[in-house]
């Protein structure tokens, strides 16, 4: 006799025994983050009446809105329904690294995708999707639905379309001031002030190298994002005075860059380097184990050489009084010239690039000028902007403060494979299960 099962979506609180048929799609430890201890492990199930099925037709660049006074990660998606309709998914925080754009760019599809646990909502009287901590992202999923969407569009073609971007005012000409943009000997010159004690300039230059000696990530406190050291099999905050066995990676890369007149070396940290590779250090570290190194730098980083971009540096006592050159970006915006990648063969010759696509200080100041009236002809719409801008600039600060060159020169114990500290914490975790197990037979 076969057995009964009911569907997740009809399951209520009338009785406490249910029969279910489903896959294990995600399995995670909850942890409580105000003390990292174990609180139970969670499961994601999925049955064949999934939460939502649909073609991908359309794919949105990772921007940052404010929310609650805070920046958030957002990446909107376009899905064809069975019906023939069309829906918006909108996936925040975490959930943006999960749509990997070398899938979908290096592959003829077509892609149908499933999303797990959203939520909807309503507005204006449309309907769309919001990703919740629980969503799970998959793509072309071997199940019966799936393959049923993917024959009836046959080996039909249709590429991913991009979300077109909404500009809007970033910049001020008080910011981008010609005595505010810095060649690289400006920067070098800049003498050291008390009173004064941190400096902020723009600067516009190329990206020629990466310097693995010290690594391109740290790992850091799931709590405050500061360097962890390992401790006992676990790791160890300085700043939250605890111990955390769910260390994550975060990025910071020593860059070598240069304009016309010189070159000298940079580092962007966590949310920069995010910002310009759409992908996050975790999910670059988890690929140290596979075929995805070349000379020791992982292929999505070499994607930055070439480029070039307008730098925001925090220069401090670290840089003007020590005399070290690893200056500190506080945020990165495109330069107009990155459509026009340097090939790889002629990063070598600095000299000669440098000719071809980098502008003297002078020439910077008005590229940027030119940007900045761009960037308001492209809006078009009224100055209530400004103020989330200033709160912006205000979290920003906040962030570049919360940064030391020196602290994060110690990178000894970083670049660990993250299957070592998954064994870590699995070590870790096992520890404290027999702990408390002695302390009950106590």
């Amino acid at each position: 006799m076969a057995m009964c099962w009911t569907p997740l979506s009809k399951l209520s609180t009338d009785r406490d025994n249910w029969t279910i048929k489903v896959r294990v799609l995600r399995m995670w430890d909850a942890i409580n983050t105000k003390n990292n201890e174990f609180i139970s492990l969670d499961m994601i199930f999925i049955d064949e009446e999934v939460n939502v099925v649909g073609k991908l037709v359309a794919v949105g660049n990772i921007k940052e809105p404010q929310v609650n006074g805070a920046p958030r990660k957002l990446r909107n998606l376009q899905l064809l329904l069975k019906e023939g309709k069309e829906i918006r998914l909108s996936l925040w925080r975490t959930s943006v690294w999960q749509i990997d754009e070398d899938v979908y760019k290096n592959n003829p599809g077509p892609f149908v995708l499933i999303a797990t646990s959203t939520i909807v909502k309503s507005f204006g009287g449309k309907f769309s999707l919001s990703s919740t901590s629980a969503t799970k992202i998959y793509l072309n999923l071997e199940i019966p639905k799936v393959a049923e969407i993917i024959d009836r569009n046959g080996k039909k073609h249709d590429p991913i379309q991009e979300i077109p971007k909404i500009h809007a005012k970033q910049f001020s000409e008080e910011d981008f001031s010609s005595n505010n943009v810095k060649t690289i000997p400006d920067l070098k010159c800049i003498e050291w002030d008390p009173a004064k004690q941190d400096v902020n300039c723009y600067c516009v230059a190329t990206i020629s190298n990466i310097d693995t000696t010290m690594g391109w990530y740290y790992i850091s406190c799931v709590l405050c994002g500061k360097k962890v050291k390992p401790q006992s099999g676990s790791f160890w905050c300085a700043k939250c005075e605890t111990k955390t066995n769910l260390p994550i990676p975060r990025y910071r890369i020593q860059i070598e860059v240069f304009d016309s007149t010189d070159k000298t070396t940079f580092v962007i940290f966590d949310r920069d380097a995010e910002k310009i590779l759409n992908k996050s250090a975790k999910d670059l570290a988890e690929k140290q184990t596979e075929i995805d190194i070349e000379e020791g730098i992982p292929r999505d980083l070499k994607k930055i050489l070439g480029r070039q971009y307008i730098f925001l540096l925090r220069l401090n006592e670290f840089n003007l009084k020590n005399g070290f050159e690893n200056y500190t970006v506080a945020k990165i915006f495109d330069a107009p010239s990155n459509e026009k990648k340097i090939p790889m063969q002629n990063l070598s010759d600095n000299k000669s690039a440098s000719t071809n696509f980098v502008r003297s200080s002078q020439e910077s100041s008005s590229v940027i000028s030119s940007m900045i009236n761009t960037n308001d002809a492209t809006k078009g719409t009224n100055d209530a902007t400004k103020g989330e801008n200033d709160k912006s600039s205000q979290i920003e600060q906040i962030r570049i403060d919360q940064t030391s060159n020196v602290e994060d020169e110690e990178t000894n114990d970083d670049n660990i494979p993250l299957n070592m500290l998954y064994k870590r914490r699995h070590t870790s975790k096992n520890k404290a299960f027999k702990k408390q197990k002695n302390k009950i037979s106590q």
